[in-house]
C-alpha cells in the first residue's frame, strides 16, 4: 500500500519478489498469495548487514531470515493520493448546510 525502504542492520535476509504486480493499492486490499507464487518467486536475493532496499508500491514479496539472528528497520512511505484530498475536502465541508443541500437535478 505504500513505498518501502529496509535497513538490514544485523545478520542476513532473504527477499523473495513475485511477477505479479498491484496497481496502486489502497489500505482495503488485501494480498492472497498463490501456490505458484509460494514456489516460484521471480527474483530472490539476500540483504547483509547495511545494505539497504527500496520497494516500490504493489510489489508482491516477502522475506526470511538466513541466519540466527536478523535485524532490519522499515521505512514505510505513505503516498498523498487524490482520494485522501478528496475525503478530507468532504469532511471538512460536512458542516456546511451548501453541501447538504439536494442536488438540483431539474434545473
Amino acid at each position: 500500500m505504500h513505498d518501502v525502504i529496509v535497513l538490514q542492520l544485523h545478520g542476513q535476509k532473504n527477499w523473495r519478489f513475485y511477477e505479479h504486480r498491484e496497481d496502486l493499492p489502497d489500505e482495503s486490499f488485501f494480498i492472497r498469495k498463490t501456490d505458484e507464487e509460494k514456489e516460484s518467486p521471480s527474483l530472490n536475493f539476500t540483504l547483509s548487514e547495511g545494505d539497504l532496499l527500496y520497494i516500490p508500491r504493489g510489489i508482491r514479496h516477502d522475506a526470511v531470515t538466513t541466519s540466527a539472528n536478523s535485524i532490519h528497520i522499515t521505512l514505510g512511505l505513505h503516498p498523498v493520493r487524490w482520494l485522501d484530498v478528496i475525503k478530507k475536502s468532504l469532511v471538512r465541508y460536512r458542516g456546511s448546510s451548501n453541501f447538504r443541500k439536494s442536488f438540483p437535478f431539474w434545473k
